[in-house]
């Protein structure tokens, strides 16, 4: 479950420490996660450089993504900017979420032609793939549910890719199940947009 009830935070009794669970679903360390070549070009702003982005309006389509511990779901931390008010509205919109937040995400809106979140198990010796569903979305950022397509699968590289992810966080002693948001654009580049290390919305429907 997220958020952990802080009454978990000191527990010895959890597969995995709160601290950690926080770690890994931070979006501010994906690059530590993540090989930076499938990385969106992103701007990471620490919390005292957030005045910052009051000066400046991207001039192509981003999106604003809130880091903080711990784990969130369905786009609700993240806003598309594709134009000048969307980016103004976007930061209005951030004067409540800058309590607790590790810093904020400025990223590069990539043309995408399909994405899965790909589930993966990390156990104790090994991470095993489990298969992957289409996200589907009913706006940008917006996810409204998922969908397995037998025929339209993630490229073996894809798959790759999220198991040197999940091996990375089992080195850290993570257990349990996680699932990675992959996209590939119309040409076939790959890219990484976010980490759930935690059951995810298709994780039950894969199963």
């Amino acid at each position: 479950i997220y958020p952990p009830p802080p009454s978990l935070e000191d527990s010895s009794k959890v597969l995995v420490p709160v601290h950690e669970y926080q770690y890994l679903n931070d979006k501010a360390n994906m690059p530590l996660l993540a090989d930076s070549r499938f990385l969106p070009e992103r701007r990471f702003y620490s919390p005292d450089q957030m005045q910052e982005l009051t000066r400046q309006s991207p001039d192509r389509p981003v999106y604003l993504k809130v880091a903080l511990p711990g784990a969130t779901g369905l786009g609700i931390d993240v806003r598309y900017c594709p134009d000048a008010q969307s980016w103004a509205d976007s930061l209005e919109w951030l004067e409540g979420k800058c309590v607790g937040i590790t810093g904020l995400i400025v990223e590069e809106a990539v043309d995408i032609r399909v994405c899965w979140c790909l589930n993966v198990a990390v156990l104790a010796s090994e991470c095993r793939y489990m298969g992957a569903a289409i996200q589907l979305f009913d706006a940008p950022a917006r996810q409204s549910g998922s969908r397995i397509d037998p025929d339209d699968q993630p490229p073996r590289e894809a798959v790759e890719l999220a198991l040197a992810i999940a091996e990375k966080a089992r080195l850290r002693g993570y257990l349990g199940v996680a699932g990675f948001d992959i996209g590939i654009t119309p040409q076939g580049r790959l890219f990484v947009f976010d980490l759930n290390f935690r059951l995810n919305g298709s994780t039950t429907q894969l199963l």
